[in-house]
């Protein structure tokens, strides 16, 4: 029953998916980043249905594109984005660590934050332009990343120095078992590593080579610039960690279509 309302407490926090209307305590949250990552295998199920669609209706790549950049915000309610776009703040206003963190629980936007959220959107689009275009055989990798991700980020709030001793990665750690989560963690991790490599070896190896390079690169610049992980820069690492993937799949993709 503890695992079925941590799987509960899961979707209902991070994604806009409904569930069973079940009582939620704070020791619900214990098991809570075990199951995030099926949030991903949600998102990346429904990207795969909606390409299988474009291909079957011989849609544009654009439209796969698009619609391919709506489907994560529309299941997460783009909670993630939301710490991607204060984190940038945070990051480009050139204040201490204290001024950063203010800045995080700031519940207005900034320009940074617009500025590099239309980056991000663009940069997005192109890169599932072109993934559409050459890389059709690559799309099933682009999907699983959204598990590997999530797997990603729930290790970085499981094991990296929280930033404050309040706020959601905080109230999580109060009841999370760490050694459990890390185990199962570390197991989905090397699951969707796996299948990555599988379903293509060169490009499989080199996103899961990215994605663990951006966490290297996130756990460096969450503790030098913020004193640690909080909610904001969870969320600003997995939509990077993303953006990162699809960048790296749609350059296998082209590098490919030009070698054969």
């Amino acid at each position: 029953m503890r695992l079925l309302k941590s799987f509960a407490a899961a979707f209902s926090t991070y994604s806009r998916i409904p569930m069973p209307p079940v009582r939620l305590d704070a020791e619900d949250m214990r098991y809570c980043m075990v199951f995030f990552p099926f949030i991903g295998a949600v998102i990346g199920a429904l990207e795969l249905l909606w390409w299988l669609v474009c291909t079957r209706l011989a849609l544009p790549q654009t439209a796969f594109a698009l619609l391919a950049v709506f489907i994560p915000m529309a299941v997460t309610g783009g909670i993630h984005l939301d710490g991607f776009v204060d984190s940038m703040d945070a990051l480009n206003s050139f204040g201490g660590t204290e001024k950063r963190l203010e800045i995080l629980k700031d519940p207005h936007v900034g320009a940074f934050g617009v500025i590099k959220l239309v980056q991000y959107a663009v940069l997005y689009v192109f890169c599932t332009v072109l993934l559409a275009r050459f890389g059709a055989k690559l799309v099933l990798v682009y999907a699983l990343g959204f598990v590997l991700s999530r797997v990603l980020s729930g290790l970085g709030v499981t094991y990296f120095p929280g930033a404050k001793k309040d706020g959601m990665v905080a109230s999580i750690r109060q009841q999370d078992d760490a050694r459990i989560t890390g185990s199962f963690l570390i197991i989905e991790l090397a699951v969707a590593a796996c299948f990555m490599v599988i379903v293509s070896h060169a490009a499989g190896l080199i996103a899961v080579a990215v994605s663990l390079l951006c966490f290297a690169w996130y756990r460096r610049r969450a503790i030098r610039d913020f004193g640690g992980v909080t909610g904001d820069t969870a969320g600003c690492f997995l939509s990077m960690c993303e953006l990162a993937q699809a960048l790296t799949l749609a350059i296998c993709a082209v590098v490919m279509h030009l070698a054969a």
